[in-house]
């Protein structure tokens, strides 16, 4: 397999890196520390087009892969920017993308990629018991430590119903 990384990676890296050095800085980033959201960076990213780059094409985003959301987040991770990418694109809104409804894609994954809100991703540790159940429309259970959770619209989950895993809004 080649990790070479791609025209499209290394333009989707300096773009990013562009956003990131004009916008986080150590007065914007807070105590160390502290973590948080810049919801004003989030947008700019999604004007810029990097929150959709890596989505598929029949959603307006650019189809790429794996590769450049691995560069977008090399850039996110080295400016230490406080957002959401890893769970809100890498996570929620791809697999959404791949297995949603449309409904589903339109009420979770298109506000998103337009930077309007933020998805966080409540899975069960590995090798856990799932952590939440479905009765009807009604999902519940807890789960600790969920990354952007605090900042999320809407939460991705795996939820038992008699014994069977379902993904559902």
């Amino acid at each position: 397999m080649d990790f070479t990384p791609s025209e499209a990676a290394t333009d989707l890296a300096a773009l990013t890196r562009r956003i990131l050095a004009d916008k986080v800085t150590p007065d914007t980033l807070g105590p160390h520390g502290s973590g948080g959201f810049d919801p004003a960076l989030w947008t700019s990213l999604a004007q810029a087009g990097v929150l959709d780059a890596a989505l598929p094409s029949s959603l307006g985003g650019g189809g790429f892969g794996l590769l450049e959301q691995c560069a977008v987040l090399t850039e996110i991770g080295r400016a230490v920017a406080p957002v959401p990418y890893l769970p809100s694109i890498t996570m929620a809104a791809a697999a959404l993308a791949q297995f949603g409804t449309p409904a589903l894609i339109d009420q979770w994954v298109l506000p998103v990629l337009r930077g309007e809100s933020v998805l966080a991703v409540a899975l069960p540790d590995v090798g856990a018991a799932c952590g939440f159940t479905a009765e009807g429309s009604t999902v519940t259970g807890v789960q600790a430590a969920v990354p952007f959770g605090a900042f999320a619209q809407g939460l991705l989950v795996e939820a038992a119903v008699d014994d069977v895993k379902i993904i559902q809004s």
